[in-house]
C-alpha cells in the first residue's frame, strides 16, 4: 500500500526541522509515521483485519492534518485541550490495533469524527467498508463509505473510485453513504498468499470563494484493497479423552533352576502376576540356558502349569546314580496384559474451508479438543481455545460445540 503520500489534500507544510514544528505538528506526524509502519508490519504479517483498521486511522490521521492546516503551520509548543484530546484518541486506537483489540474501532473513530473542527462542506470519512476482497464473492464487490458528504447530492458531484487502470463511479450515494460497485474481473487472486492493490477515491465538495461564489474542489481519500487466496485451508479436530484400553507387553521370568543332582525334583516354578497385570496363559513359552539329560529319560515336560495371575511351567527331573541326572535352567516368556486409564486422541479428516464461512463441531463434553488448522500458505496452527488467534480464522467454543469460522466476518 502506498501510504506515504498523504490521501488527504496538501497541507501546505514545508519541509522544516523538528526544532521549528511546534507541540500539534510533532504529535500528529510521529501518529503518521507510527500507523504507516504499523500498516507495512500488518501487511507482511498476514494481519488482514489489522490492516484495514490501520487503513481507517490512517485515514482520519490525514483528515485530522487538513482539518488542523493551521495548527501544523505554528510554532506553538503547547497543545488546546481538544488538541490534546485529538492525540491521546488516536494513540489509543493505535494501542489498541497494535493489541489486536478491534471490536470497538468503528465507534472510537465516528467519537473522534465529531471533535474534529472540519470545514463546513468539507467530506469526512467515518468507516469504510468492503475492501477486503473474497475470492467466492458472488456478483460485484460492493465498497462503501460512510460518514459526511455534503455536496454529494448536487448535480455531477459524483464520486469516481480509481484502481490505476480503471475508474468506477458511485453506483449510489446520499450525504451519509457512498457505495461502488467493483467487478470481480478487477482482482487477481493467487492460490497461497494474500495480495494488497492501492486504491483513491476522489470526492467533490464545494468551497466558497471571494465570499459568494462556490468553486467544486475534490477531495482524494487512498484505500486498499486486501485480496484474498483462493483458498483458505483446512482444519481437523483432536480430541482427547481419558480412556480404559488394555495395555499389553511382553515379559520374562528368568532362571528357573530343575536340578536333580541330589534328588528327583517334580515342581512347577514361574512368576506371579502383580500390579494389575494378567498372564496371556497361551502366550507361555520356554527355553532353555541348561539342559542335561534326554527329555523322557532324564527329564520330563509335563506342560504349561500358567494361570491368569501366574506364569509357570512344570518339569520333572530324575536323579540317576549312575549315569546322567537331569538338569534344566528355564527361562519363560509370556505376554501379560492390563486395563489402564490414560488419555486416547482421536483425529478428525480434513474439512475444507471456504472464505467467509462457518463450520460447528460438536464435542464430547468429557474430552478436550484442538483445532489443527492448516493454512493456505502450507503453515499449520493449533486452537485449543478461545482464546487463541489467527488472522484468518476465529474459534468460538460454547458448551460442546466448536464454531469455526474464516474472516473476514
Amino acid at each position: 500500500m502506498d501510504i506515504k503520500n498523504n490521501p488527504i489534500k496538501e497541507t501546505g507544510i514545508k519541509p522544516q526541522s523538528l526544532l521549528s514544528l511546534g507541540a500539534f505538528a510533532i504529535g500528529i506526524n510521529q501518529l503518521f509515521d507510527r500507523v504507516t509502519q504499523m500498516i507495512q508490519q500488518a501487511e507482511q504479517s498476514g494481519l488482514i483485519l489489522e490492516v484495514n483498521a490501520g487503513s481507517q486511522v490512517l485515514n482520519l490521521i490525514n483528515q485530522a492534518k487538513d482539518a488542523y492546516s493551521s495548527a501544523l503551520k505554528s510554532t506553538a509548543q503547547t497543545l488546546s485541550a481538544q488538541q490534546q484530546q485529538l492525540i491521546s484518541s488516536l494513540t489509543g486506537m493505535l494501542d489498541d490495533i497494535q493489541n489486536h483489540i478491534l471490536k470497538d474501532l468503528t465507534s472510537k473513530i465516528q467519537q473522534t469524527v465529531n471533535t474534529i473542527p472540519f470545514a463546513k462542506t468539507f467530506p469526512q470519512l467515518t468507516l469504510f467498508e468492503g475492501t477486503i476482497i473474497s475470492p467466492n464473492t458472488n456478483g460485484n464487490n460492493i465498497v462503501t463509505l460512510v460518514g459526511n458528504f455534503f455536496d454529494i447530492g448536487s448535480k455531477n458531484y459524483d464520486a469516481v473510485l480509481k484502481t490505476g487502470s480503471n475508474s468506477y463511479t458511485n453506483s449510489s450515494k446520499t450525504t451519509q453513504e457512498i457505495t461502488f460497485q467493483i467487478p470481480n474481473s478487477e482482482f487477481n487472486h493467487s492460490p497461497n498468499q494474500v495480495n494488497y492493490k492501492s486504491i483513491s477515491i476522489d470526492i467533490p465538495y464545494k468551497k466558497t470563494c471571494f465570499f459568494f461564489f462556490k468553486s467544486k474542489k475534490t477531495t482524494t481519500f487512498l484505500l486498499n484493497f486486501i485480496i484474498l487466496p483462493v483458498n483458505s485451508g483446512s482444519y481437523q479436530v483432536v480430541t482427547t479423552k481419558m480412556a480404559d484400553i488394555t495395555q499389553s507387553e511382553i515379559a520374562t521370568c528368568n532362571g528357573l533352576i530343575w536340578d536333580s543332582a541330589q534328588d528327583d525334583i517334580d515342581k512347577t516354578q514361574g512368576c506371579n502376576m502383580s500390579d494389575g497385570w494378567t498372564c496371556d496363559r497361551n502366550s507361555v513359552n520356554y527355553s532353555f540356558t541348561r539342559r542335561e539329560g534326554d527329555q523322557n529319560n532324564d527329564w520330563f515336560d509335563l506342560g504349561n502349569a500358567s494361570t491368569s495371575t501366574f506364569a509357570g511351567w512344570h518339569f520333572k527331573t530324575l536323579h540317576k546314580l549312575f549315569g546322567t541326572s537331569g538338569k534344566l535352567t528355564v527361562n519363560l516368556s509370556y505376554t501379560r496384559h492390563k486395563i489402564v486409564t490414560q488419555p486416547v486422541t482421536t483425529t478428525g479428516g480434513l474439512v475444507n474451508l471456504e472464505w467467509g464461512e462457518t463450520k460447528v463441531e460438536t464435542i464430547d463434553p468429557q474430552a478436550s479438543w484442538k483445532i489443527v488448522y492448516h493454512q493456505f500458505d502450507g503453515r499449520t496452527f493449533e486452537f485449543s481455545s478461545s482464546e487463541d488467534s489467527n488472522p484468518y480464522l476465529k474459534i468460538t467454543s460454547l458448551g460442546n460445540e466448536i464454531q469455526i469460522k474464516t474472516v473476514p466476518e
